[in-house]
Formats: C-alpha cells, sequence, structure tokens
C-alpha cells in the first residue's frame, strides 16, 4: 500500500496543481468580467453607483450582476422572452409600481426581429416614467421620474388589416413614436401543428422615408403586446434624441405584414391592427 501511494504521489501533486490553477484561472477571469461589467456602466457612472436599483432593457443584464450593483429586474428579465401580452403586462405592471431607480437603454435585438419589438410595450412607460441622465458603454442611462410625464396619444390608424398590405403611416413631430399592436390567430391546422412544430415564420417589412425597405421577423406574440414601429433607432445617441425631442434615427413611412399562400393555412388572414402616435409634451 505505502509502495503505491507513492507511486501514486506525482499524479495527486499533478491533480491538486491543476486544481488550483484552474481557480485561479476561475478567479482571473471572474476579475476580468467584473472590470469589464464596470466599464460598461461607466465605471460604474456616479448615477448608476448611488441608485437604489438598477436594471437594463432590452437583455445584457450581467454587467450590473457581476458588478455588484443592485440589480432589480422586471419580471421578464431578458425581453426578447416576453412574447404574449400576459407576460408583457407582468413587466407594466412592475415598471409602473415598482420599476428600477436606473434603466441602461441598449440598442438591439435578436434572430432579426424589429429593433424594439423585444419589450418594445415598455416603451410608453420610459418615455413616461423616465428621464435620460447620461450614456455610459453600454447604453443610454435612464432615471426614473418623481412625476410621471402625461403623454399624449392618438390613434392614427386602426381597423382589420390583411397579408401583404401596405399601410401608410403619417409623419411625424420630433419626440414621438408609432406603436402597432394587433392580433395574429392561428388557425385551426396552425395551433394542431404548434402542438409538434413551430408554425412557419411571418415577416414584417419597413419602409424608410429615403426610400430603403428592410425585412424583419414578426413574432405575432409581439405584435399583441405592441412595440414601436417608428422611427428605427440604431444607437443610444438617437435614443438620447428622442427623449429630447430632437429628430431621430429613420422614420418608417408604410408597412406590411407579409405571408405566402402555404403560410396563411397556419396564420388567419384579416386581423385587428392600430397604430397609436405617442409624443412626450414639452419637447418640441
Amino acid at each position: 500500500r505505502i509502495a503505491s501511494r507513492f507511486l501514486d504521489l506525482p499524479a495527486d501533486l499533478a491533480d491538486i496543481l491543476n486544481d488550483l490553477l484552474s481557480k485561479r484561472g476561475k478567479a482571473a477571469l471572474f476579475s476580468d468580467m467584473a472590470t469589464e461589467s464596470r466599464r460598461l456602466l461607466g465605471g460604474p457612472h456616479p448615477r448608476i453607483a448611488a441608485a437604489t436599483s438598477v436594471d437594463v432593457y432590452p437583455f445584457k443584464s450581467a454587467p450590473p450582476i457581476i458588478a455588484g450593483l443592485p440589480y432589480h429586474p422586471r419580471p421578464i428579465v431578458q425581453s426578447y422572452q416576453a412574447y404574449t401580452r400576459v407576460l408583457a403586462q407582468h413587466d407594466v405592471d412592475h415598471i409602473r409600481r415598482n420599476g428600477a431607480e436606473i434603466y441602461v437603454v441598449h440598442v438591439g435585438s435578436i434572430d432579426n426581429r424589429p429593433t424594439f419589438a423585444d419589450g418594445g410595450y415598455l416603451w410608453p412607460e420610459f418615455l413616461s416614467l423616465y428621464d435620460p441622465v447620461d450614456q455610459v458603454p453600454l447604453g443610454l442611462v435612464l432615471e426614473r421620474r418623481s412625476i410621471p410625464v402625461t403623454l399624449d396619444s392618438r390613434t392614427v390608424f386602426e381597423g382589420t388589416s390583411a397579408y401583404n398590405t401596405r399601410i401608410d403611416l403619417p409623419a411625424t413631430a420630433p419626440g414621438t413614436i408609432l406603436q402597432v399592436q394587433g392580433t395574429i390567430r392561428p388557425t385551426i391546422l396552425g395551433r394542431v401543428f404548434g402542438l409538434v412544430f413551430k408554425p412557419p415564420q411571418l415577416t414584417l417589412t419597413l419602409r424608410r422615408a429615403d426610400g430603403g425597405e428592410q425585412v424583419h421577423r414578426l413574432v405575432p406574440g409581439q405584435l399583441g403586446a405592441g412595440f414601436p414601429i417608428s422611427p428605427i433607432l440604431h444607437d443610444p445617441e438617437e435614443v438620447q434624441a428622442l427623449f429630447d425631442g430632437r429628430q431621430a434615427g429613420s422614420a418608417v413611412t408604410e408597412f406590411r405584414i407579409n405571408a405566402a399562400g402555404f403560410q396563411r393555412l397556419f396564420w388567419a388572414n384579416g386581423f385587428p391592427l392600430t397604430v397609436t402616435q405617442i409624443h412626450r409634451p414639452g419637447q418640441d
């Protein structure tokens, strides 16, 4: 037994050394991640460091957690997962009652969805409940207001639409968003098919004021919750301009929801659609 232990000693020492190196490597990796998280949050920024609660929209929630900040997420932490009206309403109720003191807003989505389709139902709440205070590498820093702003809203389109049908959008003043909401339901075949497989995807075509077009994947549940369809914002500077009442991003002049004949077997044609113009007063 003694001889066997001596023979095994080099392997045992190697295992101990590997374990120590692994722990040091992990510690170094975490230290690097914490440093990068603080950088993304501006050091962290004094407003972020002093906040009693912090959240990030629409995703990228790791930086405040790794940086050791008081992370206070909404119920659906990653907004791309809020793809039903019920889930969306949980987030809206939370942000109205108990939303984070500081939000860091970055721009982007996943799977070629429209820029603000993920959690787009929160934009009226952001415009009413928050003010921009600065920018950090991760995005625009929003601070909760003591008194909400009452937004000016009016319906600019309401009716039943169909696939591949163009819907014109009005020109709007700076500091205004156009929020689209609609209900696209699966057919009976679509419901049965959806028990096992994903139904064929729908798409959304946006025509910009410059004449260009862009096509995105459309998740019907996100359309049901609502999201800003215009303007198309590309970076935190343009989000800041929207809050400030300046010209921001690319205006959308028309859009259409696309479905080929095969796709209509799975998604019912003839669906209610509403476009609402939302303006933050005092930004003219």
